[in-house]
């Protein structure tokens, strides 16, 4: 007793209000599907898919795309990508579900979308245009809708399709050079975090006219942006993985003409670009930071597709966020203050057969998922392949359900009633706040971080909420919370921690 009195004197010395406990969301990551669905497979057992891309066609169909992606640094001239339509996608029993192989002539396919019945596919060097000619319900047409970039290095990948006011998007990242390659490719200078010279257009949204195929740029200093979606208001959010110029992972609200921090590597010569390399789109601008930060290996580590929820599914108009290394799914809340969007990150789900890289909502009203992993540090668990389908339970969860900004503070918002002393216990929050710095070091520290205590807490009067006065916050600094009260119905939270980046107060 004796102990654990001097521990928790100790604890309350170092200003942490209550030991962690050792529980799945509680600082660390969560092991088993939200309770709101639950996990099923959506493929046959002899069907091992390495998920580039999901999309579904009007007649319930559902097309995937799989490659194995290899991180060795040799760039592939041959195809290695696959095109497939499952029929009865949406059947509970996998031995049901049949698999149509369409094509394999496709080159790390990592987006698709259907619009007004016709598929559209980006792989490494076009977005191809797949119609139906012979009215079997399967497309045997492919035509190239859009092209123009280059793609000369192993990690030249082209992410995309979603599909907003008549335009396409599409992301493409930049260049990784291995200490192996400087030798093969003759480059001379300095190659600074893996970062190498790159030809144009890498690192940048393009917007691709539906009806022409034409494209213009839309932002630049995006590293190895792995999913691009269309958020609240027709806003376009890229996720964005940690390396050079980029500290931590972060999701980035596209605006027009932005830079977003990937200064492309114009110092090394090479063969292949004698005059240094294209320097990153609108990189004489001022780094804009993510709306939302993914501190690394906390919450995020490796960001795949992000996903608006629709009506009708527990916290509709928030996002999800595929995750490839870390596993499963985060959930994403924004807001838009004062011209800038800003917001929060939460653990969602996790427990399934690989790590995740796509999503797409099926006409069921489940959302289905799509596994990849490669070699190396490519991977969740060692896990390759896997597609599944998250079924709704009509359960929910006592967690966080919203973040926000005001005027002196943040208003935390909860799934379930909570009582007022828990509430408006100030000893209860643990609070930090830290910023990031951009270097052409691959990732970087905490820079500044410090505890933060909250001077006063107002319960709301329906208690599901409490506005926390935080005194002197810091425009780009993330704010984490963990707190772990028991809901007026005796549940624990199901995920204690959350990520707020602050940019602006209302």
């Amino acid at each position: 007793m004796r102990l654990i009195a001097l521990a928790t004197a100790l604890l309350a010395v170092l200003g942490v209000a209550h030991a962690r406990a050792e529980r799945p969301g509680d600082g660390k990551p969560l092991q088993a599907p939200h309770p709101a669905y639950t996990v099923e497979q959506a493929r046959p057992d002899d069907f091992r898919p390495q998920v580039g891309a999901l999309a579904f066609l009007p007649d319930g169909k559902l097309a995937v795309t799989s490659f194995p992606p290899a991180n060795n640094g040799v760039f592939r001239d041959a195809y290695n990508g696959t095109l497939y339509i499952i029929d009865n996608p949406t059947e509970r029993d996998p031995a049901k579900i049949a698999v149509r192989k369409i094509s394999e002539d496709l080159h790390d396919p990592l987006g698709m979308n259907v619009v007004d019945g016709v598929l559209y596919l980006c792989d490494r060097n076009e977005v191809s245009k797949w119609t139906d000619t012979d009215g079997d319900g399967y497309p045997d047409k492919r035509e190239t809708f859009s092209s123009g970039w280059v793609s000369d290095n192993y990690h030249h990948f082209t992410f995309g399709l979603p599909y907003h006011d008549g335009h396409f998007y599409l992301t493409l990242s930049t260049n990784i050079t291995f200490s192996k390659m400087i030798k093969q490719e003759n480059i001379k200078g300095p190659v600074h975090a893996l970062n190498g010279p790159n030809p144009a257009d890498r690192g940048c949204l393009l917007k691709i006219d539906a009806k022409t195929g034409e494209y213009t740029t839309v932002v630049g200093g995006l590293r190895t942006p792995n999913g691009v979606g269309i958020g609240p208001d027709g806003t376009v959010f890229i996720p964005d993985n940690q390396g050079a110029w980029k500290p931590a992972s972060g999701i980035y609200a596209a605006e027009q003409g932005r830079f977003y921090g990937h200064y492309n590597n114009t110092e090394a010569t090479s063969d292949f670009y004698p005059d240094g390399g294209v320097p990153a789109a609108f990189s004489d601008q001022p780094i804009t930071s993510p709306a939302v930060w993914l501190p690394q290996n906390e919450c995020a580590n490796s960001p795949g597709e992000i996903i608006t929820i629709p009506e009708g599914q527990p916290f509709a108009g928030q996002m999800l966020m595929a995750e490839v290394r870390m596993g499963g799914l985060r959930r994403i809340f924004v807001e838009k203050v004062n011209g800038r969007w800003q917001g929060a990150a939460f653990r969602h789900s996790q427990g399934f057969e690989a790590g995740l890289n796509r999503l797409a909502w099926g006409p069921d009203g489940c959302l289905y998922v799509g596994g990849m992993g490669s070699g190396g540090n490519w991977n969740w668990k060692g896990k390759k392949f896997g597609l599944q389908r998250m079924r709704p339970t009509g359960e929910t969860a006592f967690e966080y359900e919203k973040i926000e900004a005001t005027k002196d503070g943040f208003r935390v918002t909860f799934t379930r009633q909570v009582e007022k002393t828990q509430l408006e216990d100030l000893d209860a929050w643990a609070i930090k706040a830290w910023t990031y710095k951009h270097t052409h070091n691959y990732g970087g520290p905490k820079v500044g971080e410090h505890r933060v205590k909250p001077t006063q807490a107002v319960a709301g009067a329906d208690g599901m909420s409490v506005e926390l006065t935080v005194p002197d916050r810091k425009a780009d600094h993330i704010y984490y919370f963990r707190t772990d009260p028991r809901s007026a119905d005796g549940d624990t939270m199901w995920a204690t921690d959350a990520w707020y980046t602050f940019h602006k107060a209302p």
